[in-house]
């Protein structure tokens, strides 16, 4: 079982590959540019989840989460990566006891690296603004989004989560130099990322609780003690889903979560695209990408 499970998908017009040699392995990543935009564009990094096949899920990604149809209204360039074997190296892995099926090479890849060179490309090749640099991602996608929020933070303007969390070893050796503004989008009833931590299925690692991950940012931008500022947003759907938008006070850097209760283990206002038994309820009254954007697009890294 996959923590993200792959989808028969259409093309996606405007995309377009692209490839570069990292550690001798040729990597690759579909990047879509607004047609009618001036510069220099924002450029938003999107992870797909782990457990897809082949090496084209980016392409998937961007079609089950329409985030091309927000690039060309909201004026920004998305990127979606490939990764090498169909999961990304987000820190949870322990490279002599992998579990089966997960990078059959036996190999961890430097998918840091493999950022790096994107993110290199990308500046050059197109007019992105190198202070608006965001990441995004679900499940496997989200993890690696963490470690790179850890990694390459003076890179970054702000990463923004969907249903994932933050491995063990990552938070252990977390301590940016700067604040960095985090969402973090959960559901509190994942089967597979369980929002209290502990192990994530299919023998996976160990992912920290939700709450302990929001500490972690909390203490790196330097937030108030207390509870969060929380706005219960309409329910309007029968979907097992009640929504619940938390903003820490007194931070450096912004640090809010969007706590789904009941919700499980999806892209929310998307497919469901499993059994409920498997992943729990997709929550359908969230716009997530509107979300994602609304909290990127207010933050800016200095030059």
């Amino acid at each position: 079982m996959s923590l993200f499970f792959s989808l028969v998908v259409a093309c996606v017009p405007g995309l377009r590959l692209h490839t570069a040699s990292v550690d001798g392995e040729t990597r690759s990543w579909y990047l879509y540019v607004p047609e009618a935009a001036t510069g220099p564009l924002p450029v938003v990094f999107a992870f797909h989840g782990g457990g897809t096949h082949g090496k084209r899920e980016g392409r998937g990604f961007a079609r089950y989460t329409d985030l091309v149809d927000n690039a060309e209204q909201d004026a920004f360039i998305v990127a979606f990566p490939n990764s090498l074997e169909g999961n990304w190296n987000d820190g949870r892995f322990d490279p002599d006891h992998l579990p089966d099926g997960v990078f059959p090479s036996g190999v961890l890849p430097d998918d840091v690296a493999f950022f790096d060179t994107m993110l290199e490309r990308v500046l050059a090749e197109t007019d992105a603004d190198p202070t608006r640099v965001y990441l995004t991602g679900v499940s496997n996608g989200a993890f690696f989004s963490q470690r790179l929020a850890c990694e390459r933070t003076e890179q970054i303007a702000a990463v923004a989560g969907v249903v994932g969390g933050i491995a063990p070893d990552t938070a252990a050796t977390c301590a940016p130099g700067v604040g960095l503004p985090v969402l973090s989008i959960v559901g509190d009833g994942d089967p597979l990322v369980p929002y209290e931590g502990g192990a994530t299925a299919t023998d996976r690692g160990e992912t920290l609780s939700s709450d302990a991950m929001m500490a972690l940012w909390r203490g790196v931008n330097g937030c108030d003690e207390g509870t969060p500022d929380q706005v219960a947003l309409p329910d309007l759907e029968e979907d097992g889903c009640r929504i619940y938008h938390q903003i820490w006070l007194g931070c450096a850097a912004s640090v809010e979560r969007v706590r789904m209760a009941g919700g499980g283990h999806g892209w929310p206002g998307k497919l469901q695209y499993a059994p409920r038994r498997v992943i729990g309820d997709v929550c359908q009254e969230l716009d997530t990408n509107g979300v994602l954007w609304a909290f990127m697009k207010e933050h800016r890294r200095a030059p």
